[in-house]
């Protein structure tokens, strides 16, 4: 491991988000995110379905080479077939029907600590279960596992909403905040 101060981020565009520098500076030294291009890490865009799989079988030293997924929109030459695989072999991760995984589409909020939460769990990581949650004031937007989830990952300290008590679950979850909480629940992995 790098001691902190050399793993000052290689990315050019990451003044507006000063919360997430850390994170994205370690997941990048470490192999789990890559930027794209031109050294930058757009944190600001939304993070894809497949993207994050990546990262999140990354941290975790998930990856199964072995496992297959048959959905009309991975084929095995995409750079994300690997880690789609590994994910739907996991148990982690469904499609969004039968035939497509959602390759391209946007992660919401909720499905992205549904994720987490599910990945941690194999991880072996220890979520707080006394902690205390403080019900979110858009918490009818929520699934019962989106809950579930969520409250794991807040109570935990992985998450804390978006200011004025909202979590925004439906919203698209930006690269910076994904890879700020797979850092956050990282730190949970018992063991480490």
């Amino acid at each position: 491991e790098k001691p902190m101060d050399q793993v000052k981020s290689s990315f050019a565009d990451l003044e507006d988000v000063p919360w997430a520098k850390e994170a994205i500076g370690v997941l990048a030294a470490r192999g789990v995110l890559q930027g794209v291009g031109g050294g930058y890490f757009a944190p600001n865009e939304p993070v894809k379905r497949e993207e994050f799989l990546k990262m999140a079988v990354m941290m975790f030293g998930l990856l199964d080479e072995t496992a297959a997924a048959d959905f009309t929109d991975v084929s095995q030459s995409d750079w994300f077939y690997p880690y789609v695989a590994t994910g739907v072999s996991l148990g982690v991760v469904n499609g969004v029907t039968e035939e497509l995984f959602g390759s391209g589409q946007e992660l919401t909020r909720q499905d992205l600590a549904l994720l987490i939460y599910r990945f941690g769990n194999i991880a072996n990581v220890a979520f707080e279960e006394e902690g205390e949650y403080i019900l979110f004031d858009d918490d009818e937007q929520f699934t019962a596992c989106g809950r579930t989830a969520v409250s794991a990952l807040a109570k935990s300290g992985v998450v804390n909403g978006t200011g004025a008590n909202l979590f925004l679950p439906l919203s698209s979850c930006t690269r910076a905040e994904a890879a700020k909480m797979l850092y956050e629940v990282d730190k949970l992995v018992i063991g480490k």
